[in-house]
């Protein structure tokens, strides 16, 4: 009986994982989900939805500006200490750089799991950050982020129906 030689719906397991293609598509479905959520908030009637949930005042505005930033830096931040591994190595933190963008990295999640999001912004800027494989490995913030951003979702919904 002839025995087949290899199998096509296998992917190879000796092939490098491409986090730079992820970063990238994950960063793509952050822009069309957004784009697709202004669209949709444009097509509102002003019953649909209360006035205070789409149009933030300033200061919700700046907050979630500041959560859009975070998501951006953590971004830069796992991409720079992902080049410092594949530069030293094991020993990449030991580095005085990589300490501190690590420091600078958790700062930025700490903010994002303890800070209420003040609109659909900065909820989507908090899915976006669950998105990213590096804070995955993380539980404990991903933890944080992930019950942050159920709790803005409850927020958002009771604010819909009230």
């Amino acid at each position: 009986m002839t025995q087949a030689d290899r199998v096509h719906s296998t992917p190879p397991t000796n092939t490098p994982v491409d986090t730079t293609r992820r970063r990238f598509l994950a960063v793509a479905a952050f822009a069309s989900v957004a784009g697709a959520g202004s669209l949709a908030a444009a097509a509102m009637t002003p019953n649909d939805v209360p006035q205070a949930v789409t149009m933030p005042t300033p200061r919700h505005s700046e907050l979630d500006a500041e959560m859009t930033a975070a998501v951006t830096e953590i971004a830069t931040i796992d991409d720079t200490l992902n080049a410092m591994h594949k530069k030293y190595g094991d020993d990449a933190d030991s580095q005085d750089d990589y300490i501190d963008f690590a420091d600078r990295r958790l700062d930025l999640l700490e903010m994002m799991g303890s800070t209420p999001s003040m609109s659909r912004i900065g909820i989507e800027a908090k899915a976006a950050a669950l998105l990213m494989n590096d804070l995955a490995c993380d539980y404990s913030r991903f933890g944080d982020v992930a019950e942050s951003l159920a709790l803005d979702i409850l927020a958002l919904a009771k604010a819909v129906r009230s």
